[in-house]
């Protein structure tokens, strides 16, 4: 098949969304499949499976982080619109996968002849009130709540990232239960691991990921300054892509500067720091997709504190510890009992560990999302005016 991927978004890029649109195309690539991504003008150089188109560079927008801005809305989306039904016309692509909402913006506008899969990783209504103030967030909840229910309804298939999506796009009425299934990401264990590991120190605790305000660091940052206050030698490392500066001024008001470090640095050096850790924190309280770090924290073995809130697959005192979400007492005690007890800290990352590498596979992922792609081809073959 010929495979159109719209990623409105830096791409190829470490975080979340970028990193499952990147594994799923290069899995349906190994799978035989000509793949297309179709995205941004900014992204990581780096070797790829399959041709990444851009759009022209607009070199007054270079911001990679999450979220949203009028100049995408208004410049960089209609130019990825324009470019995808130029690459439609020449190479006619047979399924469109479009990732996140406004992927699924382009796709609707640009292609009306080929069936298109809606990929959802998250909830607007869930995610868009994080990034504006306080006093902003309702009416931002109900617009999102608004827009979950209209732009998914416009796919051929719905592909969902978690259960919690899943339910709630059902349960609002933007899709029929029998067009939707839940795909969980996958995980390339083998990045975690080494024939010559590195030993975990049991006293260091690593955050992997960027500084979008969803992250909750300060969370982490007020739970850390507590834990450290019964055992001083603890040490901290937040790694990711990112400037970080809400972190940083957090760490010099709470004056913990000593036992932590705030790194930008690429993907592969985050490994190492996940490496020299032996546990690993997601603080983020509301999360409906399925953290992408979450599944990088197990294949690599560590002992996991998360929120409830996005804790994902971990089941507590098997495979992690969870915690009540916006709890920084919480969040200490859990350092703590990881920290004091490396034997159960060994214990949980080796579970985690065992999760991950026999349920989250991207090639199964993509053998899914084939037999959709399929399903679809098929329908349309039957009916072919109805796309």
């Amino acid at each position: 098949m010929k495979i159109a991927v719209i990623a409105a978004c830096p791409f190829p890029w470490p975080r979340g969304t970028p990193l499952r649109t990147f594994r799923l195309a290069e899995a349906l690539v190994k799978r035989g499949h000509e793949v297309h991504a179709i995205t941004y003008h900014l992204g990581e150089d780096s070797e790829s499976p399959f041709p990444i188109h851009r759009i022209e560079n607009v070199s007054s927008y270079q911001k990679t982080s999450p979220g949203p801005s009028l100049r995408k809305l208004f410049k960089l989306n209609p130019a990825l619109t324009r470019l995808t039904r130029i690459l439609h016309q020449e190479i006619r692509f047979d399924v469109v996968h479009a990732v996140h909402y406004e992927g699924m913006m382009v796709a609707k506008s640009a292609v009306q002849d080929a069936p298109l899969v809606y990929d959802a990783h998250t909830t607007l209504a869930g995610e868009l009130p994080d990034y504006f103030p306080g006093l902003l967030k309702p009416l931002l909840r109900a617009i999102g709540s608004k827009l979950d229910r209209s732009i998914p309804s416009a796919a051929s298939h719905i592909v969902s990232v978690s259960e919690t999506i899943t339910k709630t796009l059902i349960r609002n009425g933007a899709v029929n239960p029998a067009n939707i299934d839940t795909i969980a990401n996958g995980v390339n264990y083998h990045l975690f691991t080494s024939e010559a590991p590195i030993e975990p120190d049991p006293k260091r605790i690593v955050f992997t990921g960027n500084d979008a305000p969803y992250q909750r660091l300060d969370l982490l940052l007020d739970g850390f300054a507590i834990a450290l206050q019964t055992v001083p030698s603890l040490r901290l490392s937040i790694a990711g892509s990112a400037s970080f500066e809400s972190a940083k001024k957090r760490v010099k008001e709470l004056k913990i500067g000593y036992a932590t470090e705030v790194l930008d640095i690429p993907f592969d050096k985050q490994i190492d720091q996940l490496a020299r850790a032996s546990i690993a924190v997601t603080p983020r309280t509301v999360c409906d997709g399925l953290p992408q770090k979450l599944l990088n924290y197990m294949a690599a073995g560590k002992a996991i504190v998360a929120c409830k809130g996005s804790s994902g697959p971990i089941e507590n005192g098997v495979t992690g510890l969870t915690i009540p979400n916006d709890d920084p007492k919480a969040m200490a005690e859990a350092m703590l009992t990881l920290a004091n007890d490396p034997k159960l800290a060994k214990s949980l990352g080796l579970a985690a560990s065992l999760k991950a590498k026999s349920e989250y596979s991207w090639d199964a992922a993509a053998e899914r999302i084939e037999e959709i792609y399929m399903r679809l081809l098929s329908e349309a073959d039957q009916q072919p005016n109805s796309l």
